[in-house]
């Protein structure tokens, strides 16, 4: 796996959609310079504002949270009252809402952007503080009572314990993420692209900013060492 985190230049939310598809494009690119078979792309600002545009401009698949994200909500929810808990810029994009339509043209998709909990994950505040966080930004989705909601971002499932409790053991909470994973297996065999090689190093990492800061969230978040991670802004380069 080749991994490339654009850390210098995050958060995508409050930057303009234009900018946002230039910068897909451009991580894109150095992807495929590094020889990667297919992409994964895991920001869903990415994949609501620039899935189509980067698709353009690169020669393998790229495939994108939003898509698969509304493919496991709308399997798993029982009365299509689906919830999307997601960035200010993911929300006013409507991805989700779109994608959610096109499988369940029947579904009441309710969305709410939450602007603190991005800022709280990163800042690793206490316990305390981080439930405060999640009842004052999801406050209105429990109050519509979805039998489902969507993590529509990646900071979100690191608060996943504190959501759940929140919302309530009866609401079905979805990270895109996993399905992703999934829709990525399945195409690599589709095209025939699997690999029955171990490789010496699982993961090559890049970020364009500081090297540790990606280092310290790989070992905090996913518990894993990335080892040297290179450094290379992607939009000057």
């Amino acid at each position: 796996m080749v991994y490339f985190a654009d850390t210098a230049y995050v958060p995508y939310g409050p930057r303009p959609a234009e900018e946002i598809r230039q910068f897909a494009a451009d991580a894109a690119r150095f992807l495929c310079s590094q020889g990667v078979k297919l992409i994964a792309m895991g920001c869903n600002m990415s994949s609501a504002m620039a899935l189509e545009t980067t698709r353009a401009v690169v020669p393998c698949s790229v495939l994108g949270t939003v898509g698969a994200g509304a493919q496991m909500a709308v399997a798993v929810s029982p009365t299509g009252r689906i919830g999307v808990a997601a960035t200010e810029g993911t929300v006013r994009s409507r991805a989700f809402e779109r994608a959610i339509k096109a499988l369940r043209p029947d579904a009441e998709v309710i969305q709410h952007a939450c602007p603190l909990l991005v800022p709280a994950v990163e800042a690793g505040v206490l316990d305390g503080q981080l439930e405060e966080a999640v009842a004052e930004s999801l406050g209105p989705l429990r109050e519509a009572r979805p039998d489902t909601v969507i993590l529509g971002c990646t900071h979100y499932p690191l608060l996943r314990p504190q959501i759940a409790a929140y919302l309530g053991d009866d609401i079905r909470l979805v990270d895109p993420a996993e399905s992703l994973a999934a829709e990525t297996e399945e195409a690599l065999a589709r095209e025939g692209l699997l690999s029955d090689e171990s490789a010496e190093r699982p993961v090559t990492a890049f970020a364009s900013g500081p090297a540790s800061s990606l280092t310290n969230w790989a070992a905090r978040a996913l518990g894993i060492d990335l080892g040297e991670v290179g450094t290379v802004d992607v939009h000057r380069a």
